[in-house]
C-alpha cells in the first residue's frame, strides 16, 4: 500500500494512492541546491489500505534562496530594507532553525549600476552577516548572485532610428493594428492539435488579453537582450 523510496534527496510524491509512492528526501539539506524543509514522513495505513502522510521536519539548519526583484526599488536603502525583510521572513518560516541563505538579486531597475560596482555585492553579504549571524538563531548569507540589468526607457528607444526603434514600432503595430493577435493565434494553434499535448492544453485556450500580454512580454524580452548586448559592446 505504500512504497517508501530512498536515495533521491528531493522530497516528492510520485503517486498518491494505489499504491502511494513517495520520496521523503534527505533529512538534512547539505548545500544551496537542497533548500527548504528536510525530514521524514510518518505514514499511516488503515485496514482498508488508505494511506495518510505526515511530514516531520528533521533538519537542524535550513538552506534557503532569497530572491529579490530590484525593479520596484529606487534607492540603496530600499534594497537593503527589502533584503532584511527577506532574511526575517526566512528565519520566521524556519521554525526556530538557523538558516544558511543565498541571496539572488534579479530584474531590471535603477539600482543595477550600483549593484554592478566592485565590492557592492560583498558589502551586502557582510551587512547581512553582521546583523544576523551573531543571533542565537542565526542567518548566514553564503553568497550574493547578481542577475540584474539596467531599465529600458521605451519612449526614448521608440525615437531611435535603428533596429531597437524598429522593433518597438513593429511591436506596437502588431498589438494595436489588429493583425498581430490574429497571426500569433495562428502560430500557436498547431500546439492544440498535437496528440502528445492537446489534452493538457484543452483547458488553456488563450484569450485576446493573454495574446496581447504575450506580445508585450516578447517585446520586453527582445529589448532586454538588445540593450544588454549594447552595454557589453
Amino acid at each position: 500500500d505504500y512504497w517508501a523510496l530512498g536515495h533521491v534527496h528531493t522530497r516528492q510524491t510520485l503517486r498518491e494512492r494505489g499504491p502511494a509512492i513517495v520520496y521523503p528526501g534527505n533529512s538534512q539539506g547539505r548545500h544551496p541546491n537542497e533548500p527548504g524543509a528536510r525530514g521524514v514522513y510518518l505514514v499511516g495505513v488503515d485496514e482498508h489500505g488508505a494511506v495518510s502522510l505526515d511530514f516531520r521536519p528533521t533538519d537542524v539548519v535550513r538552506w534557503e534562496t532569497l530572491s529579490l526583484d530590484i525593479g520596484p526599488l529606487d534607492t540603496e536603502q530600499a534594497l537593503l530594507d527589502a533584503v532584511n525583510d527577506l532574511a526575517e521572513e526566512a528565519l520566521s518560516e524556519a521554525g526556530g532553525r538557523s538558516v544558511v541563505a543565498r541571496l539572488e538579486l534579479v530584474g531590471r531597475g535603477l539600482l543595477h549600476h550600483w549593484l554592478s560596482g566592485r565590492g557592492t555585492a560583498e558589502d551586502i553579504r557582510e551587512r547581512l552577516n553582521d546583523q544576523y549571524a551573531p543571533q542565537g538563531t542565526w542567518l548566514w548569507c553564503e553568497g550574493v548572485r547578481l542577475g540584474t540589468a539596467s531599465p529600458v526607457d521605451r519612449d526614448t528607444a521608440l525615437r531611435r532610428e535603428d533596429f531597437v526603434g524598429d522593433l518597438i514600432r513593429l511591436s506596437t503595430e502588431l498589438r494595436e493594428g489588429g493583425e498581430g493577435p490574429v497571426e500569433l493565434r495562428k502560430l500557436i494553434q498547431p500546439l492544440y492539435t498535437r496528440r502528445e499535448i492537446r489534452d493538457l492544453l484543452q483547458d488553456f485556450i488563450t484569450s485576446d488579453e493573454e495574446i496581447g500580454q504575450l506580445l508585450s512580454d516578447a517585446e520586453e524580452e527582445c529589448l532586454a537582450a538588445l540593450v544588454d548586448e549594447e552595454e557589453l559592446a
